[in-house]
């Protein structure tokens, strides 16, 4: 009897092997073929890849359900463009019957592109589509189109050199505080240009200071001794001062009087187009158009100089040569032209910082009116 048991339950044993086993055995995936949807079809994508199992009788079937075999390919066939050209007011594809609409499916091969808008210049080219594509195009403006009057006058308070604004008042020469005065002065200061306010001031460094010095002629109150940022990390009541007119500085107890000439770092790069910089500025800043189209002439070409005044009584016309205080004798502009403008003020009132009122054409300022401050 004891020897039956044993031999029935070795025999179940064995049985739960052999199912435990059959249990485990996984089925391939059917084999497939990778193919491209040339339709909008639910649930199927045009261009979208997909697995094809079978074939049958013209029916495929796939991953994603059965289809037509004439709505698939091998390779994609075809390709989706987008041009994106903000000021554009026609856009035309020139060698196909078809209107050109954001994300037209095209067949691979060659198109001749045409944007254009009133007042550009119309922009044509070949494109190879090969691959869905996104083109990005701005037009050109001609060359009889204008932004309009500007004003340009000197910025008041204020200097751009080497890429920060620098504080230039009477205060710079004329008050004194400790260092903790000087920080929090710095960091409360708005200077209003125009529809501007610099309001991001901060005391300058000591390399800042120093490098200043080669610039002293930019400022109206040049020289002096100013606090910079530097503390001293071991003697935390000292902190460096620089002598801007001779290059040099020293520590200095923080609660000592001296001067303060505060800075705002904005980096506005003066390599940059007149407009091109306008852009910069009013995109960072947020400014309106024309309030920093107006910065942007600032940065640039600093502030208008008026030369070689003649009034003819006679005529009562003021001739003078207009330029800016950043010149390049490569540019043309308004350079070292003389100018003749019917008299509306005595020359002896022309102060040194004009307004001079002007036209953007063609990314080149053209002047238009000069008046006194």
């Amino acid at each position: 009897m004891l020897k039956i048991v044993l031999i029935s339950i070795l025999l179940f044993m064995i049985g739960c092997g052999v199912a435990e086993k059959k249990i485990s055995i996984i089925k391939d995936e059917p084999k497939f073929t990778l193919m491209y949807v040339k339709v909008d079809t639910e649930p199927f994508v045009k261009a979208e890849q997909i697995k094809v199992f079978t074939i049958i009788d013209g029916i495929a079937t796939t991953s994603k359900g059965q289809i037509k075999s004439t709505d698939l390919e091998d390779k994609r066939s075809e390709f989706r463009l987008y041009i994106n050209s903000p000021n554009a007011q026609k856009i035309r594809i020139l060698n196909i019957k078809p209107k050109y609409e954001d994300g037209i499916w095209l067949k691979s091969g060659k198109y001749h592109i045409e944007i254009s808008a009133k007042k550009h210049v119309t922009y044509k080219e070949w494109v190879n589509i090969e691959k869905d594509t996104n083109l990005a195009i701005a037009l050109k403006r001609k060359h009889n189109v204008s932004l309009g009057f500007i004003k340009w006058q000197s910025p008041v308070g204020i200097k751009y050199i080497d890429g920060s604004y620098w504080q230039d008042q009477a205060v710079n020469k004329k008050k004194k505080m400790n260092w903790n005065d000087a920080k929090d002065y710095c960091q409360n200061l708005v200077i209003k240009n125009g529809k501007v306010n610099i309001d991001d001031f901060t005391l300058p460094t000591e390399s800042e200071l120093l490098s200043l010095s080669k610039h002293n002629s930019e400022l109206d109150y040049a020289g002096s001794i100013c606090w910079s940022s530097s503390s001293d990390k071991e003697h935390t009541n000292f902190a460096k001062y620089v002598y801007i007119n001779n290059k040099k500085g020293g520590w200095y107890n923080k609660e000592g009087l001296t001067y303060v000439r505060c800075v705002s770092r904005r980096n506005y790069s003066e390599k940059l187009t007149l407009l091109e910089l306008t852009k910069y500025i009013s995109k960072e800043k947020g400014y309106q158009f024309i309030d920093a189209l107006e910065s942007a002439v600032q940065i640039k070409y600093g502030k208008p100089i008026v030369k070689n005044v003649i009034y003819n009584s006679k005529k009562k016309k003021l001739s003078f040569t207009l330029k800016s205080q950043k010149y390049d004798s490569k540019k043309k502009y308004f350079y070292n032209k003389t100018h003749s403008i019917p008299m509306k003020f005595h020359p002896k009132t022309l102060k040194f910082n004009p307004v001079v009122k002007f036209e953007v054409i063609n990314d080149k300022l053209i002047f238009k009116t000069l008046k006194s401050n």
